[in-house]
C-alpha cells in the first residue's frame, strides 16, 4: 500500500509540474532558473561565436557583454524583462555567491520595471549593486 501511495504522489507531482510549466502568463520575476538558463543559452550563441553555458563564469562574462551592459540601465520594459531572469538565475549559482545579494537587488528592481510603461533611472542602492556586479565581471572576465 505504501509503495502505491508513493507512486501516486510521484505521478501527481510530475503531472502538476508538466501542466504548470511554460505558460505564456509567467511573470519574468518568477521565471524558474531552468527557464532563465534556457533563455540565456539561446542568447549566448547569437553573436556568431561558440555557445557558452550561461551558468558558468564564461557564460556570465559573455552575457554581461552582449546582453546586460547593452541594456543597462533598462530604457523600457522589454530590456528590464530580458535582464531580470539572467541576474536571478546567477544569484542561485555557487560561482556567484559573493555577489548574490547584488544580483538579487538588481533582478528584483528590473523585474518590477518589466511592467512599467517607462523605466526611471535606477535608485542609488540598485546602482551600487550593479556596480558590484560589474566589478565582479571586471575581475573575473577576460578583456
Amino acid at each position: 500500500m505504501t509503495r502505491r501511495l508513493v507512486a501516486m504522489l510521484l505521478a501527481s507531482s510530475a503531472l502538476a509540474a508538466c501542466s504548470n510549466s511554460g505558460t505564456a502568463t509567467q511573470n519574468p520575476a518568477t521565471v524558474p532558473p531552468a527557464t532563465a538558463a534556457a533563455t540565456a543559452a539561446a542568447t549566448t550563441g547569437s553573436g556568431g561565436g561558440t555557445d557558452v553555458d550561461p551558468n558558468t563564469v564564461a557564460g556570465f562574462c559573455q552575457l554581461m557583454t552582449e546582453t546586460i551592459t547593452t541594456n543597462w540601465p533598462p530604457k523600457d520594459a522589454a530590456a528590464a524583462t530580458l535582464i531580470s531572469p539572467l541576474l536571478r538565475n546567477w544569484s542561485s549559482i555557487a560561482a556567484f555567491k559573493d555577489i548574490a545579494p547584488a544580483l538579487l537587488a538588481v533582478a528584483d528592481w528590473t523585474a518590477s520595471m518589466s511592467i512599467m510603461s517607462t523605466v526611471p533611472a535606477p535608485p542609488s542602492d540598485v546602482a551600487t549593486a550593479y556596480g558590484q556586479i560589474t566589478a565582479f565581471a571586471s575581475s573575473h572576465c577576460p578583456g
